[in-house]
């Protein structure tokens, strides 16, 4: 039963906040997801060829430079996007002394 107070709606600020996280988060599934990719295709090709493990390591290893490669260009993308913004503004609130 509602008891007649409604939950205060996000801030821009917070729910940029929010939007940023999962960006971040799509970063990480991103690189997570090359690196598999790699270790998928050298396991293929092993299986194919019906050599050692030398496929999956080259694989792997391909898939961490990839994955590393784009987690470093997206987070430069990011911190660039983030210093273009203005500065944060503090909201002066009337009960609190040190916002005077």
């Amino acid at each position: 039963m509602p008891d007649g107070h409604q939950t205060p709606r996000p801030s821009k600020r917070e729910r940029e906040e929010v939007r940023m996280g999962y960006r971040m988060m799509g970063i990480g599934f991103e690189s997570v997801s090359q690196v598999g990719a790699g270790l998928l295709i050298g396991w293929l090709i092993d299986r194919w060829r019906g050599q050692g493990q030398w496929g999956v390591i080259i694989g792997s290893a391909a898939g961490v430079l990839v994955g590393v490669y784009t987690l470093v260009r997206s987070a430069w993308k990011l911190n660039a996007e983030l210093d273009r913004r203005p500065p944060e503004r503090r909201n002066k609130d009337p009960h609190d002394p040190t916002s005077r």
